[in-house]
């Protein structure tokens, strides 16, 4: 009877210490997860403010090309007009 009991103890023992190795390399590999999701987060928040930055420089682009084309279209206009031009 007392082997059966050591046994027991001996085999609950084992099954501890397998049950923490377990729950050891889960949670490290939660917490990888975890940082990994953290590192894609900042990622994420740099990229965001990159194209937010160059969607504001194309804009700026955008207007100022807009602006160039209206003052050669009121120059050709103004060129047409003037006296001594073959129309």
């Amino acid at each position: 009877m007392r082997s059966e009991n050591g046994d027991d103890e001996m085999s609950a023992n084992n099954l501890g210490i397998l049950l923490r190795r377990v729950t050891e390399v889960s949670t490290r590999e939660i917490e990888n997860l975890i940082d990994e999701l953290h590192r894609l987060r900042k990622k994420l928040e740099t990229d965001h403010d990159h194209i937010q930055s160059d969607i504001v420089d194309c804009a700026e682009l955008s207007q100022g090309a807009i602006q160039l084309t209206t003052i050669m279209a009121d120059s050709v206009k103004t060129l047409r007009s003037a006296p001594g031009i073959n129309r």
